[in-house]
């Protein structure tokens, strides 16, 4: 799958299902998901990539920063989903 960091994505299914996360990382086919509320950076959800709908909004500012491996702050992602 192409390279989803920094996109805005959907849940699909578990207990999450319709939360909108940020993808801050990737691994083969999962992804990790934060929203700076209920899954902070410091403790991502782990979830598949089949049970998640990518909704194509891209951050760029955030985006640059996780890749640059700069500190991202909780309340950025939180302010922009």
């Amino acid at each position: 799958m192409k390279d989803l960091v920094g996109n805005l994505v959907l849940s699909l299914s578990g207990r999450d299902k319709n939360r909108v996360y940020l993808v801050y990382g990737q691994q083969g086919d999962y992804v990790f998901l934060v929203d700076g509320d209920l899954r902070k950076i410091n403790n991502p959800k782990k979830k598949n990539t089949k049970h998640i709908k990518v909704l194509n909004f891209i951050n760029d500012a955030i985006k640059s920063k996780i890749e640059l491996e700069t500190k991202v702050f909780d309340s950025e992602i939180y302010s922009y989903i």
